[in-house]
């Protein structure tokens, strides 16, 4: 579950955001720019241009849920949800929970008519029901921690 924390009389999300160190000069300038849906995730958002987000505060998956995106026909993905073990950088946000741009993954997916994907057994998995996605840019006052080493021993 999201972190909630009190800020000025308002809640924020706690949520993490996982990129390539090459990523963050640029990201510490513009703020997280909702990126172009590649050919493995298109269907995953209607086309829609979003910066994806997790409650999770690392990508390493439990022995059987490797087992479970094996046996879903995934490929082997050296243990870790996304970056496939490579360095990533985890970057900490401190998002409002009444932005309306914030919206939890599954939720929205079950409300756009993307209920098959979500048949698939990995939709089941802590890790996806951790999943947000952000409909527009995150500024970089939003970001409040950066970990350039998040992955590197994980």
């Amino acid at each position: 579950m999201a972190h909630r924390m009190r800020r000025s009389g308002a809640y924020a999300m706690k949520l993490y955001h996982f990129t390539q160190a090459d990523y963050l000069p640029s990201i510490r300038e513009s703020g997280l720019l909702p990126s172009e849906p590649s050919i493995s995730d298109l269907d995953l958002v209607n086309g829609e241009s979003v910066v994806w987000l997790t409650e999770l505060a690392n990508t390493r998956m439990t022995a059987a849920e490797c087992e479970q995106a094996i046996a879903s026909g995934n490929e082997d993905n050296d243990g870790h949800w996304f970056g496939r073990g490579k360095p990533l950088a985890r970057l900490t946000l401190r998002i409002p929970s009444h932005d309306r741009k914030l919206v939890r993954y599954v939720s929205w997916a079950r409300k756009h008519a993307i209920e098959e994907k979500l048949e698939n057994p990995l939709f089941k998995t802590r890790f996806a029901q951790a999943n947000w996605i952000y409909f527009g840019i995150i500024t970089p006052d939003k970001i409040i921690a950066c970990d350039e080493a998040a992955l590197q021993a994980a």
